[in-house]
């Protein structure tokens, strides 16, 4: 039966845990407490832990991250971008063109307010960023260590960096209260953490020892021989918790501890740790009308990244892009004909040009065009794993292969019928078949045949979950189930007419009825389904901010769906509304006629 409250989960599940907790503190609280932790390995993968969402990978090398109000979280990665994820904003990048040659990306720490940040260098230069103020930097001084960790205060008018060797820099209303710089150190330096009280400060060293000034001291793992040495801190409750490179996680305050990696084989090593903060809930008096950006006649969803929105225009045959910070169009970009909604893969932007049968590849961050590809006839929105594009080619029934860093076509090789976007899932590629009812697997890396699973009625691109494939058939209004394991439809569920894409989200699937008013929802523990009428024509449910975005192009109508309650807890009025797409606490909604509406969610 359909569940009536959902759990958080784990990102990683089955954890062999090593880290241990410890007893409460007495000092006073943060302004706001934690209900969980992220945390973060040096390839980009986000844990999630208690009540922290769970987000998807940034793509390349992260060296720290920071946490906000409101579920927000910012990665910062070597290559001097800041990524975004939940209700976060980008309000720009490090150019590393400004920096000596010696110099890299440090750490970052944001703002009270969320609206701003602020970067540090190995250096010990400071860019801000958003609402945050600059109050000074040390790059002029020749430093014993290098800058390895930088923080905020609770306020956010000053900051601290701490070098390796446990040299602490105080700036703004950050008071100096002592460090370890000059004193022989067992192990190097690699956090400061404040106390949230405004006064003090503990400094984290590999050994798991910490050094308290004019900060309770509440418990170190100095003298304790660790698997993996500490990498990291953060503040939380009234006291902090320490990061080991394994992802072992020791906690010191009254907080709960949650979890860690400790124990789980890791793609990466670990590299820092940030104190998840909750989200009130979205309802009718936390959505307000933004306003409105002009994009091209006949604009499809868009897709955001490297703070802007990409928007395909099908009529007029060009991408507009939009500065997600200031809602200001940056660039309108020719490309080919009819282009498909857009996709990233490999820090660029792919077009899909319907009508004429190319590839228009952009360059995510200068948005120069870097080649027009010939696919095959009609080509779709492709998925990127390995470094590859995937291109299905509806019309001629093939699927071409593009290397994302030569832009040459790897291989073209037929599926059978037309389809439409393809999904990879545990290194194959499914291929829903539209023209001869079928999913066709391939091996996603040699491009072999593996299997063909009959299915239903016109079979549209399926989603993955809960170790199950679920294949929407447009053309009877059902759900095959296939057990990935043996290639066999494991079950068939009867849904909304002509359904699209099922959305996987809080523990649960999502299936719109895109010609009906229906919206059902499957529970994957065993199947059973609870139909939820809304307005005619639901499109492609959009998850964010707790809750369920549906665009009701039939009715002119955006439902918000509670995925708890099961209830409409708002209903926005949007002439002719395309599938929306949601930016931190912005939602974007595309219209046929060029009018993309903008919504703050909370």
């Amino acid at each position: 039966m359909i569940l009536r409250a959902r759990m958080k989960t784990l990102a990683v599940v089955a954890l062999v845990v090593t880290a241990v907790g410890f007893g409460a503190a007495t000092s006073a609280h943060a302004a706001e407490e934690s209900d969980g932790y992220w945390i973060l390995d040096q390839a980009g993968n986000l844990y999630s832990f208690g009540g922290a969402d769970e987000f998807v990978p940034v793509f390349g090398t992260a060296v720290d991250m920071a946490s906000g109000p409101k579920e927000s979280l910012w990665i910062l990665t070597t290559d001097g971008v800041v990524h975004t994820r939940g209700s976060a904003q980008s309000y720009g990048n490090v150019d590393l063109d400004t920096l000596d040659d010696d110099e890299v990306p440090s750490a970052i720490s944001v703002t009270p307010s969320g609206e701003g940040y602020w970067v540090f260098t190995s250096r010990g230069r400071a860019q801000a960023f958003g609402d945050a103020a600059y109050y000074g930097g040390v790059e002029h001084l020749v430093l014993d260590g290098p800058v390895i960790d930088a923080v905020a205060m609770p306020d956010g008018t000053g900051y601290y960096m701490v070098a390796s060797d446990g040299g602490v820099f105080a700036f703004g209303s950050a008071d100096f209260y002592g460090s370890m710089g000059g004193i022989p150190l067992d192990r190097p330096v690699n956090a400061l953490i404040p106390d949230p009280d405004g006064v003090g400060y503990w400094l984290t060293a590999e050994d798991g020892g910490i050094f308290a000034f004019l900060a309770p001291f509440k418990g170190s793992m100095g003298g304790i021989d660790l698997v993996q040495p500490v990498v990291g801190g953060m503040s939380y409750g009234s006291g902090y918790t320490m990061i080991a490179s394994d992802g072992g996680a020791f906690v010191f305050s009254e907080l709960s501890f949650l979890g860690s990696l400790g124990g789980v084989e890791l793609p990466a090593p670990v590299v820092s740790i940030a104190a998840s903060y909750p989200a009130p809930p979205v309802g009718p008096e936390t959505i307000t009308y933004v306003g409105n950006v002009m994009a091209g006649d006949g604009s499809w969803q868009g897709r955001a990244g490297f703070g802007a929105m990409w928007i395909p225009n099908k009529t007029e045959n060009t991408v507009t892009v939009v500065d997600t910070t200031t809602l200001e169009v940056v660039e309108t970009i020719p490309v080919g004909q009819q282009p498909y909604p857009v996709s990233i893969g490999g820090d660029k932007i792919w077009v899909p040009n319907n009508g004429d049968g190319t590839m228009t590849v952009i360059d995510a961050v200068t948005r120069e065009v870097l080649a027009t590809i010939a696919t095959g006839s009609q080509p779709r929105t492709p998925p990127h794993y390995d470094d590859k594009a995937y291109v299905s080619n509806r019309g001629d029934g093939t699927i071409t292969v593009i290397d994302h860093n030569t832009l040459q076509v790897l291989s073209t090789f037929p599926v059978g019928g037309g389809g439409q976007s393809p999904i990879i899932s545990d290194d194959l590629l499914w291929m829903a078949d539209v023209d001869e009812d079928q999913v066709v697997v391939f091996d996603a890396m040699t491009f072999d045949q593996v299997a063909t699973i009959p299915v239903g009625d016109k079979p549209y691109t399926p989603s993955a979950g809960f170790d199950r494939l679920w294949v929407p058939n447009h053309g009877e209004n059902t759900v095959s189930v296939i057990d990935p394991a043996t290639f066999e439809v494991v079950d068939t569920i009867t849904v909304g007419s002509k359904p699209f894409r099922p959305l996987v989200a809080y523990d649960l699937l999502f299936v719109a009825g895109s010609d009906s008013n229906d919206l059902v929802i499957i529970d994957p523990t065993d199947n059973s389904t609870r139909f939820q009428p809304l307005a005619d024509g639901a499109l492609m449910p959009t998850p964010g901010q707790d809750v369920i975005w549906v665009a009701n192009n039939l009715s002119d109508k955006l439902a918000v769906f509670d995925p708890v309650t099961f209830e409409v807890v708002a209903e926005l009025d949007i002439v002719g509304p395309k599938k929306p797409a949601v930016v931190g606490e912005f939602v974007w909604v595309s219209t046929d006629g060029g009018v993309i509406h903008v919504f703050k969610a909370r």
